[in-house]
């Protein structure tokens, strides 16, 4: 099977939401390790990506990669064609990004909502991790 990362975003206008077991098999799936269902119920994933250091004189970096990743988020979201909601938070040692993946043409999730998931986890790693 093909990673969930290496599939491109597709129109699933008409379609109907994955099931409760569709989701639960595929947040199984290492490549959305960290991925929640929302505490509220509804039919939503989300994240929360953390850049913090250790050294407080160093916060500035871990800001700046934290930045870096919305950058990056913002051109994967047009590229895919897909689109999440997020928030970019200054932490007292670096920045957190929280992304909330919906798909609002099924009315809950698609694969396309776990295929940006995969990718942003992947993101996650190249801009921490540089």
């Amino acid at each position: 099977m093909t990673s969930l990362s290496s599939q491109k975003c597709e129109s699933c206008a008409g379609l109907p939401p994955l099931s409760p077991e569709e989701v639960g098999g595929v947040l199984a799936a290492p490549e959305v390790e960290g991925w929640v269902l929302a505490s509220d119920g509804a039919s939503r994933i989300n994240k929360t990506f953390k850049f913090q250091s250790m050294q407080m004189e160093d916060w500035h970096k871990e800001w700046n990669k934290s930045a870096e990743f919305v950058r990056k988020l913002l051109a994967l979201m047009e590229e895919q064609n897909h689109h999440a909601s997020y928030t970019h938070v200054p932490t007292k040692n670096g920045g957190s990004v929280n992304v909330i993946l919906v798909t609002h043409a099924v009315r809950g999730l698609s694969v396309n909502d776990f295929r940006m998931a995969a990718k942003l986890n992947k993101l996650y790693e190249e801009v921490n991790f540089e």
